[in-house]
C-alpha cells in the first residue's frame, strides 16, 4: 500500500514538473483565459485531470488504461502529446506508476490560478491565514519534501 505522503512526493517530484514544462500552455487555466485551451483539458488540478476534456477523463486513479493521459503520452491512441514529439519513455513509465498509485494529486483548482474576485491584481490583496487544517500549495510541497527526506516540521514557537 502507498502512503500518501509518498504519493504526494511522487506526483511533486516527478509527475507536476511534466504537467508544467509540456501540457500547461495548452491545458491551464492561464491557456483557458487566452481562449487558447486544447480539447476541453486541464491539467493544472486534480479535477481537471479526472474529469477530462472532450476525450474523456485523462487520468483514473489505479487504472491507466482507463484515462487518456498515458495513451497520449506513449502515442499509442489517438492523441499524440505533447504534439512537438513523443517524451521520453521513462516519463511515461512514471506517469504509469503514479496513476497506479493512485494519482496522489495535492492541488485543488483554487490554488491554480492569479485570479481575485476584487478584480485588482493578487499582489494587492492582503494575506490571510489559511489555518493549519487548509495548506497551501507551498505548505504541501514543503510537507511532500519533508517527508520524502523522512524529516518532520516542528511545532511553532512561542512568541
Amino acid at each position: 500500500m502507498v502512503r500518501a505522503d509518498d504519493g504526494v512526493a511522487f506526483f511533486e517530484s516527478k509527475i507536476r514538473p511534466v504537467l508544467v514544462e509540456h501540457c500547461h500552455a495548452c491545458h491551464s487555466a492561464e491557456a483557458a483565459k487566452a481562449g487558447k485551451l486544447k480539447g476541453g483539458l486541464r491539467v493544472d488540478h486534480r479535477e481537471g485531470l479526472r474529469k477530462g476534456g472532450d476525450s474523456g477523463p485523462a487520468v483514473v486513479p489505479g487504472q491507466p488504461e482507463k484515462g487518456t493521459l498515458l495513451a497520449s503520452l506513449k502515442h499509442t491512441g489517438d492523441i499524440h502529446m505533447p504534439p512537438k514529439g513523443k517524451l521520453p519513455d521513462a516519463i511515461a513509465a512514471d506517469m504509469e506508476r503514479w496513476i497506479r498509485m493512485g494519482a496522489t494529486d495535492p492541488r485543488d483548482e483554487k490554488s491554480t490560478g492569479n485570479v481575485v474576485k476584487s478584480g485588482l491584481p493578487w499582489s494587492f490583496t492582503p494575506p490571510k491565514a489559511t489555518g493549519a487544517e487548509s495548506p497551501g500549495e507551498i505548505d504541501r510541497f514543503i510537507q511532500a519534501k519533508l517527508a520524502q527526506n523522512k524529516l518532520v516540521q516542528l511545532k511553532s514557537a512561542d512568541k
